[in-house]
């Protein structure tokens, strides 16, 4: 049995095993695309404050379930840095430096 819960979730229920999970679903394509767009423009280094990256809660999940890191929790930090200069979550960058 499936059930949307909201928006962006959908319950997921298995009758003969009652197990269950919550499906997260976004369109994250238009961040992306914003994102790289500031990559191209990207800031001074110089700047006193500047955005480095956005991370959307697909992603927030996802990281939690498959490496058990936690963008929350300060001692994660340097894990997180290290999945944002990944080549596989590059996408998640608002700049061309290493983070």
């Amino acid at each position: 049995m499936k059930k949307k819960i909201a928006d962006n979730q959908i319950f997921h229920y298995h009758n003969p095993t009652g197990e269950f999970a919550i499906e997260h679903i976004a369109d994250i394509q238009p961040l992306i695309d914003s994102n790289k767009k500031l990559q191209n423009e990207d800031h001074s280094i110089r700047d006193e404050f500047r955005l480095s990256a956005r991370i959307p809660d697909v992603v927030v999940y996802e990281w939690k379930r498959k490496f058990g890191v936690d963008v929350f929790n300060k001692d994660h930090a340097q894990a997180v840095k290290k999945l944002l200069n990944s080549p596989d979550y590059r996408y998640l960058k608002t700049t061309n430096r290493r983070i």
